[in-house]
């Protein structure tokens, strides 16, 4: 445990930008000196409203999490991670990925905390006039593409598949025949979520 490294991932939330966690990195270097922080720069710009989606964005943290851990040299590595608003749930998107990856040695990589700031993990709906923009994904349909992450955490994705016609040969993870939106797999702790 000694010739451990701790490596800690803050994740910022949607329309932000990496300096949006800059005050829980001061608090962290005061708490926890010996740990390396990274503050995750490679979602920032297309994490915004009219951008890349969770599963995206959660390609993007894993790829810059595992060129991290490349620094490392093979040692062994507690990995954490604090994630703001959207930025949880971008996390959990990527940590399957990490966990899969060829280049990491299974050994060599634990996991520690993972703290979620006011993460939707069920996804978001609104009635307030000021948050309607949850809502968009009502109105605008999924196929334009203009809106791929509001889709995914309105939980209204994968529209076309789940109004396939019966008997069609679509299925998903859950066997349930139909894709189910991307936070509800992300959820399954039967296994990874189906891309």
């Amino acid at each position: 445990q000694a010739c451990r490294e701790d490596l800690c991932v803050l994740v910022h939330g949607i329309e932000g930008s990496n300096q949006d966690m800059q005050i829980w990195q001061e608090r962290l270097q005061l708490l926890r000196p010996e740990w390396h922080l990274l503050l995750a720069a490679s979602i920032s710009q297309t994490c915004r409203v009219v951008g890349d989606g969770i599963d995206r964005l959660g390609e993007l943290l894993a790829r810059e999490v595992l060129d991290a851990l490349k620094e490392f040299g093979g040692r062994q590595v507690r990995l954490h991670f604090v994630g703001h608003s959207l930025g949880g749930l971008v996390a959990r998107a990527a940590l399957p990925l990490i966990a899969e990856a060829e280049e990491v040695e299974p050994e060599a990589l634990e996991y520690g905390h993972f703290v979620s700031l006011n993460s939707p993990h069920l996804g978001v709906r609104s009635g307030h006039p000021f948050t309607c923009w949850k809502n968009l994904g009502d109105i605008i349909p999924q196929r334009l593409g203009l809106l791929r992450l509001i889709h995914q955490v309105t939980l209204q994705d994968r529209e076309e598949l789940t109004k396939a016609p019966a008997g069609s040969s679509i299925s998903s993870s859950s066997g349930r025949g139909v894709p189910r939106p991307f936070l509800e797999e992300l959820a399954d702790p039967t296994g990874a979520p189906s891309r």
